[in-house]
């Protein structure tokens, strides 16, 4: 029963209610729940009965969730299958087969590879599969190569106080993907080997069952603080309708460090909270009042995180990251379809980053990130018949701005940092700027990166010799001469000047701006508030930049 509720959970009913995957990792468990009761099911069980069999590769016998059979994706089809077998006689040949297949690729050390190499994990679901089917995984001529048995390598992935499992022979961290493998394999031995017969570990039918009231209470050990010195790594959050964050950087210790985190410190100060990442698996994030949460948008949705352009195959505690990596945070609405799951687990590999060729990481990515399309209802203060409408969906779609909290907020001003992220963006520089002399932009702040940059390359100077004043609003004539600068640096003609001596107001334009503003003016970037005046002191606002950003892009850039 679910906390303060009299309605139990019809976990059955659940499971009833969905299209059933054929996938090797999901098929054999929901297999052995349609094993655990007589429930009202009609043909589900018996599907996924011909499902497994029709997955089965007819010329070795095994299984597979990749591209050539594996043992582990065997053992656990085996495990699935043979409550069946002496009642079926496809299962029956399908599962001899197997058990064939799996003794014929048993390394010479009692262990098994496959497309990650071996691990702990791919001996642990054979040995849950063998003694499923009653055959001893330790004594059993056909499982014993070189004097080694399938359970003797087992125990090598085992750590020497017994606290767990490693993932590969000659690790000494216990690893958690490991562990929830190896242990029940151990179980299933054990019983197996002490009562002479078969034992499914996954079979809990005869137990007797007593309802469960959840009580909401509850603790969650969060995990070490880093130590040592410090790193300084990129974070991103993509949700399904825009940035949260973009590329903001995070400085924390080195030492033991991980993408949790990073993630805990980039979310301090930025509105944004979560649900879920000391245990592992974000449940969910919040900000601005809107939040995204596991199957908001399907059974297959919810948030995923990548480092350096690669799922990694382990949670967000355990994935260890180094100075320089870029973590992207990203809500998906199917996870099947994102590029490096294959459509079937994230959690398949054998390293704390999967290694992908840079360039195809890039590219997966970009198409993993990629943004919805521009629509009316994007931003509630935004509508057609805008004049800034083309302007706010160009800039969006190009990921030169996003918006607010409170939607695009056209109206509202323009910061120096923004516009300086802004112009940041378009340049994709491909090293990163290290020093600046401003005490009020400090290391941690998303326009960190952005206002070292521009100071470097003498795009913006600060308002004194060591401060930037990130927040103060700017002016009409002070966009005006930071994009004429940016404009000099990218290498574009900036030589055509407008006579602006018409408007009643050039005598307030600052000597500094006079060539950046007659540029701007003369290229129609910046044209005047009205056809007498230019309003150089007057603030800039949203709309504007936005306009002038598009006009800059399409225009002067191309």
């Amino acid at each position: 029963y679910p906390v303060n509720q009299n309605t139990p959970v019809d976990a059955v009913a659940g499971l009833n209610s969905v299209s059933h995957s054929s996938a090797i990792w999901t098929a054999a468990y929901t297999l052995l729940a349609y094993q655990q009761g007589a429930y009202s099911i009609g043909t589900q069980e018996a599907d996924l009965v011909d499902a497994l069999l029709d997955a089965q590769i007819d010329e070795n016998g095994g299984w597979t969730a990749w591209e050539t059979a594996e043992a582990d994706a065997t053992g656990m089809a085996i495990l699935a299958l043979a409550k069946y077998y002496n009642d079926n006689a496809d299962v029956k040949n399908a599962v001899d087969k197997a058990v064939s297949y799996l003794s014929e690729v048993q390394l010479s050390n009692g262990g098994f590879g496959g497309t990650w190499g071996e691990n702990a994990n791919n001996s642990a679901c054979v040995i849950m599969g063998l003694s499923a089917m009653g055959i001893n995984p330790d004594t059993d001529i056909r499982f014993i190569k070189n004097g080694n048995s399938a359970l003797d390598r087992l125990l090598d992935f085992a750590l020497e106080n017994n606290s767990g499992f490693v993932l590969n022979v000659g690790d000494t961290t216990i690893n958690a993907y490991a562990t929830q493998q190896g242990f029940p394999a151990l179980i299933a031995a054990y019983q197996m080997i002490k009562n002479g017969t078969a034992c499914n570990v996954y079979d809990f039918s005869g137990n007797s069952l007593t309802p469960g009231r959840a009580t909401g209470k509850g603790t969650v050990t969060t995990p070490s603080a880093p130590s040592g010195d410090n790193i300084r790594v990129t974070l991103t959050i993509k949700a399904d309708t825009g940035y949260w964050l973009n590329n903001k950087s995070v400085t924390i210790s080195g030492t033991g460090a991980t993408v949790y985190h990073a993630l805990i410190k980039a979310l301090e100060n930025s509105g944004i909270t979560q649900e879920g990442a000391e245990s592992g698996y974000v449940k969910s994030m919040t900000k601005g009042g809107s939040t995204l949460t596991e199957f908001d948008d399907g059974k297959d949705s919810g948030w995923m995180y990548k480092v350096n352009g690669a799922l990694p195959n382990v949670g967000l505690t355990e994935c260890e990251i180094d100075d320089g990596d870029k973590i992207v945070w990203f809500f998906t609405n199917d996870w099947t379809t994102v590029p490096g799951t294959t459509g079937s687990f994230v959690g398949k590999g054998t390293s704390s980053k999967k290694d992908t060729n840079e360039e195809e990481a890039k590219k997966e990515d970009a198409e993993s990130l990629e943004k919805p399309a521009f629509k009316e209802t994007t931003f509630a203060d935004v509508k057609k018949d805008n004049w800034h409408y083309e302007s706010v969906k160009y800039v969006y779609e190009n990921n030169l701005m996003q918006g607010t909290d409170n939607g695009f907020e056209p109206e509202s001003k323009m910061s120096r940092s923004m516009l300086v992220t802004v112009l940041y963006r378009m340049a994709k520089p491909e090293e990163k700027a290290n020093n600046h002399n401003f005490a009020d932009v400090p290391e941690g702040q998303w326009y960190f990166d952005a206002v070292a940059w521009a100071a470097e390359n003498n795009i913006v100077n600060g308002v004194s010799e060591n401060k930037f004043a990130p927040d103060e609003d700017i002016t009409r004539e002070q966009m005006a001469l930071i994009i004429y600068r940016f404009a000099k640096m990218q290498g574009y003609d900036v030589t055509n000047k407008a006579d602006i001596s018409s408007f009643i107001d050039t005598d307030d334009v600052s000597d500094w701006a006079l060539d950046a503003l007659s540029w701007a003016n003369k290229t129609e970037l910046v044209n005047g508030t009205s056809e007498t005046t230019l309003s150089p002191k007057a603030t800039a606002t949203r709309a504007q930049v936005a306009a002038i950003l598009m006009r800059f892009c399409e225009n002067t850039a191309k």
